[in-house]
């Protein structure tokens, strides 16, 4: 478990008080992400990695994002899980003004998987 989980577990607080607040932080980090690719991401624990760290994400960038992987470039559901936690998804982020490098590490991430 992330850290962030385990000093919520370790807080004074109400088994009900927890719940909510789990359930709290997994609403804010799932952002614009379907629940197929969020759960995937959940189960790994990969809380401010890639994608999911960086500093421009929003709701809408997220689902542009996912839109964009999933009938562009024709990923799956593990590949998008996998690529907004990789630091490929993290270098996405600082490519977004720049068209044809976001695409060449799009490209290169399907391919390789690095």
């Amino acid at each position: 478990m992330s850290n962030r989980y385990n000093r919520l577990l370790e807080s004074s607080k109400t088994p009900q008080e927890i719940v909510s607040i789990v359930e709290r932080l997994n609403s804010e980090n799932r952002g614009g992400f379907s629940r197929a690719i969020f759960n995937d991401y959940v189960e790994d624990n990969n809380a401010g990695f890639g994608w999911l760290g960086h500093q421009d994400r929003s709701v809408d960038k997220d689902k542009e994002l996912e839109t964009l992987l999933r009938k562009t470039y024709k990923y799956s559901n593990d590949q998008i899980s996998t690529f907004i936690v990789s630091t490929i998804g993290r270098h996405y982020g600082d490519t977004l003004d720049k068209p044809e490098l976001m695409d060449k590490a799009i490209k290169k991430f399907k391919s390789t998987g690095k």
